[in-house]
């Protein structure tokens, strides 16, 4: 629990603003700090029992590699890291940008 970081993360998540989480951050933090309530979302498989815990879960745990649900980004982990990356720069700077990023 950073005093620093929560707030700041709280901030941004509330104003729809994309949080995107990797590896076991969805089930360490996403999931405690409320972040993933009413979406989907992934993680190391290691955590999936942390994900989904509240009743109010509509979308809990998904197997998928990236999982973008609302203005949230999760990824299971770094083989996906790629994958999540540019799911990262669509949200920010749109899918031209991350085609352009992801091209030859």
């Amino acid at each position: 629990d950073s005093v620093r970081l929560h707030p700041a993360l709280e901030k941004h998540w509330r104003a729809m603003r994309p949080l995107a989480m990797i590896c076991a951050t969805p089930a360490v933090l996403g999931e405690p700090k409320g972040f993933l309530e009413g979406v989907a979302a992934t993680s190391h498989p290691a955590f999936i029992d942390e994900i989904g815990g509240s009743l109010e879960e509509t979308q809990p745990y998904t197997e998928g590699r990236v999982v973008w649900d609302a203005n949230i980004i999760t990824s299971r982990g770094p083989g996906t890291a790629l994958e999540w990356s540019l799911c990262c720069v669509e949200a920010i700077f749109g899918r031209a940008k991350a085609l352009e990023v992801a091209g030859p």
